[in-house]
């Protein structure tokens, strides 16, 4: 037995590093596909591995529509500020100072963060607003594999593959209606 658990080791090693080659290995195939106009195989690429990672946690579509429901219900009921200050500040309405581009490197912040409620309000907002220009943040959100991180908001008090997975099901959702 002793000789065998650094071969059982080994081969849980091999097969984490393959699952996390071949998830990077399809978002670079997702991002390119989408970069190139061909927007349907990217959200087919998108849709293969929100499906991988769900079965992969064993949790039923249902649940996971039911917590994106919740969320975008929470978030159109209750003001949701994030947890921490992901983005630039905002400058106060109607002062010279008005950057343009504050809003899309805000919203970029919050797909890039670690927080669920930020990334889950980008997310939203991204779809709200048609912006296509966040499609490559989106897929990112898609094949990430690491957790995010939970707190008050849209997803509070759900398991962490539970949050992860309504992420990545909302971030397809509005891809695919990019």
């Amino acid at each position: 037995m002793r000789t065998h658990l650094p071969l059982i080791l080994l081969a849980c090693l091999i097969w984490t590093g393959c699952v996390t080659t071949t998830v990077a290995v399809e978002h670079e195939r997702a991002l390119l596909a989408w970069e190139e106009g061909e927007r349907s195989q990217s959200v087919r690429l998108a849709k293969q591995t929100y499906h991988r990672f769900r079965r992969a946690n064993d949790l039923e579509e249902h649940d996971i529509e039911q917590a994106v429901i919740r969320g975008i219900t929470h978030l159109e009921e209750v003001p949701t500020p994030p947890l921490q200050s992901t983005g630039p500040p905002m400058p106060e309405p109607g002062t010279t100072e008005m950057d343009p581009d504050v809003v899309a490197r805000g919203i970029r912040a919050d797909l890039m963060s670690l927080e669920a409620t930020a990334v889950f309000r980008a997310i939203h907002s991204v779809g709200a607003l048609q912006l296509r220009v966040h499609a490559p943040a989106l897929l990112l959100v898609i094949f990430r594999t690491e957790p995010f991180l939970g707190g008050p908001g849209p997803l509070e008090g759900l398991p962490v593959a539970l949050q992860a997975l309504a992420l990545k099901r909302l971030a397809v959702d509005v891809l695919e209606g990019l």
